[in-house]
Parts: structure tokens; sequence; C-alpha cells
């Protein structure tokens, strides 16, 4: 993992995925001598409403919006013209 921001007394990384939300013990490497280890919180952010915008159904018979959420927040839309279809598989 490479982080994002440090400094003497803060290490900031990005998203690490799976990652239980409570109390754990962190040491930190740097050119292969640990760090004193430490008790850290790890806290999961409270996810946020994603709102639809400006729904509009163009001349063409596409359908055009927008919508707002948290900044740097991943999500992604599905579309179909057959809802009964099963959705696809998700990847991640």
């Amino acid at each position: 993992m490479q982080p994002t921001n440090w400094s003497t007394n803060s290490f900031k990384l990005l998203l690490v995925r799976n990652f239980p939300p409570g109390y754990a013990q962190a040491t930190v490497f740097v050119n292969g001598i640990p760090s004193t280890s430490s008790i850290v919180n790890i806290s999961v952010p409270i996810p946020k409403v994603t709102i639809l915008t400006g729904p509009t159904k163009q001349a063409s018979g596409s359908f055009q919006f927008a919508f707002t959420h948290s900044v740097g927040a991943l999500f992604g839309v599905l579309a179909t013209t057959n809802e009964a279809l099963p959705l696809p598989e998700q990847r991640h």
C-alpha cells in the first residue's frame, strides 16, 4: 500500500477494501525498520444519499440526467431497455 499523504505523526491511505471497522494494531515500516506499534480506530464514513437531478427524455429517445454525491465517491449507473432482464454480474 502506498500512502497518499504522510508526516511524522500521520499517515493517510487511499481506500482499503474489506478491512473491518474498529480498533486495530498498526506498525509502519520505513526502509525495513518498524515503528512503535499503535492502536488505531478504523472508521467507515456514513454514505450520503445520491440525488438524481434534471431527468429528461431527449428527442432521440435517450434519457439524460445528473446526480449529486460526495466528491470522490465511487458508484455506477446501470441502464436497460428491459427491466425484466437479470442484472449482470458485478465485477470488483
